[in-house]
């Protein structure tokens, strides 16, 4: 296969303004004509993304513009999920992770090579919409020019995907534009997966409680949700290898990535990391009435990185995760860090009210779990 760079445009979005909504959709998402889309192809190259059906593409523009994107919820709107379209709680957190981004190892060594990200937004249908959340999810897709050895990017060349799913606030946020950089610069697809069904990630409390409460309530919508996601990558991203994949999450996320594993749904999962995620053993999984397929070619690793003074973890519950996932029979490694509170993978989470609320940034775990993530991808993708 011949080498080439992919141009340097970091963001490829189409808007079709429906009833005054601007509705962003992937190209994969948009009844491309085929002379737009041969065009398409020639800029980013065949094994990017796939085109589905006029039909299937109409229904879902169609279903946008009636819902009304910008107020759509099924018990009332959700203003403030909607209106407020900050990437951070405040402008200092945004420099905070900013420089984070920066000076990440990855993201600079793919600098040297003169590589570039490349991000395209991916809109697929909600499968179960809750009160608040709209009838489609706002999930976007990341990869790099250079792979993790150094080489330009060969459009037809499938590379690793990494489901990578948000923490409270949604993965409209700077946090998780850096983790997808930092897995896109290491040579894998990157998938920011929504699990909210909202355009921007939501920071008023209230707001996100409201939102998130009915997936706690019942915990198969988040796995409907994750489905989904993984369906649109199979039928968008053509450049993502789905026989080689991982999951990642963060706090709320650390929990959906887990309860993928405990479904048993996802035998093409090769890993699975937590990063001070809710532990706990949800009856919906126990062993007494669930049995998980594993694949023996490949069986999924689960990794979990977690502070023993994180406040929503008590000893207790992380007992009982420990006893429920050995009885699931999966292969899960727990990392403590004594003395560390949550979100511990945040550097702007550095105020005294953050620490007295049991959160706080931790170099040390935040490092160290990360680099052993790194090393779990090369194992189970091969690459060690």
């Amino acid at each position: 296969s011949r080498r080439r760079r992919l141009p340097s445009c970091t963001r490829v979005a189409f808007l079709a303004t429906c009833g005054g909504a601007a509705v962003a959709l992937t190209a994969s998402a948009w009844p491309l004509s085929s002379r737009f889309r041969h065009g398409f192809q020639r800029y980013y190259g065949t094994g990017l993304t796939r085109v589905p059906s006029p039909m299937s593409s109409l229904a879902a523009v169609a279903a946008s513009t009636i819902m009304g994107l910008r107020g759509f919820s099924r018990g009332g709107t959700c203003a403030a999920a909607q209106a407020d379209t900050r990437t951070a709680v405040d402008p200092e957190c945004a420099r905070i992770l900013k420089e984070a981004e920066t000076n990440d190892e990855d993201i600079q060594s793919l600098r040297t090579f003169l590589g570039d990200f490349h991000e395209i937004p991916v809109v697929y249908p909600n499968p179960r919409p809750t009160p608040g959340a709209e009838p489609l999810l706002y999930g976007r897709a990341m990869w790099s020019d250079v792979t993790y050895d150094g080489r330009l990017f060969i459009p037809e060349e499938k590379r690793p995907i990494v489901f990578l799913v948000h923490a409270a606030p949604g993965q409209q946020e700077d946090h998780v534009t850096w983790k997808l950089k930092s897995l896109a610069a290491r040579g894998y697809v990157a998938f920011a997966v929504d699990m909210l069904g909202t355009q921007h990630a939501v920071w008023d409390g209230a707001a996100g409680k409201a939102l998130r409460a009915p997936i706690y309530e019942d915990r198969t919508i988040m796995i409907d949700r994750f489905t989904a996601a993984w369906k649109a990558a199979e039928g968008m991203l053509g450049a993502a290898d789905l026989s080689r994949a991982a999951a990642i999450g963060f706090c709320f996320g650390g929990m959906v990535v887990l309860d993928a594993v405990r479904s048993g749904n996802y035998p093409a999962l090769r890993a699975a990391v937590s990063f001070h995620g809710v532990l706990d053993a949800p009856e919906l999984y126990d062993p007494a009435h669930h049995r998980v397929q594993h694949n023996a070619a490949h069986p999924c690793k689960v990794m979990a990185f977690h502070g023993m003074a994180d406040p929503f973890v008590p000893p207790e519950k992380l007992e009982q995760f420990k006893q429920q996932m050995q009885g699931l029979g999966i292969d899960c490694t727990v990392v403590e860090y004594p003395g560390v509170g949550h979100a511990f993978t945040r550097p702007e989470k550095i105020k005294k009210s953050d620490f007295e609320a049991g959160f706080g940034w931790d170099e040390h775990a935040a490092s160290d779990s990360w680099t052993k993530t790194k090393t779990l991808f090369r194992v189970v993708f091969g690459e060690a």
